[in-house]
């Protein structure tokens, strides 16, 4: 199915995905945040090695908030667990 040349200028003046454009139901919240999406499109230029560390520290980062929010010592970001 090919796109439409006017929801792909959209997505690209706004900053977001066509899906967002075309309906906003059922879509992860992550599809909507251009920069992330981004950073994933990045990682496929690194190597092998390079993506697990990046990944890695990321899990690392992303355990320790849980964990500061299960045992209340908070966060200044969202309340959804990551």
């Amino acid at each position: 199915m090919r796109a439409c040349p006017r929801f792909v200028k959209l997505a690209q003046i706004f900053g977001v995905t066509m899906d967002h454009l075309y309906h906003d139901n059922g879509v992860p919240q992550a599809l909507h945040d251009k920069p992330m999406l981004d950073r994933w499109a990045a990682l496929h230029h690194f190597s092998t090695q390079e993506r697990e560390r990046i990944i890695s520290v990321m899990d690392a980062l992303m355990r320790d908030v849980n964990a500061r929010r299960a045992y209340g010592a908070g966060d200044s970001g969202p309340t959804a667990s990551v």
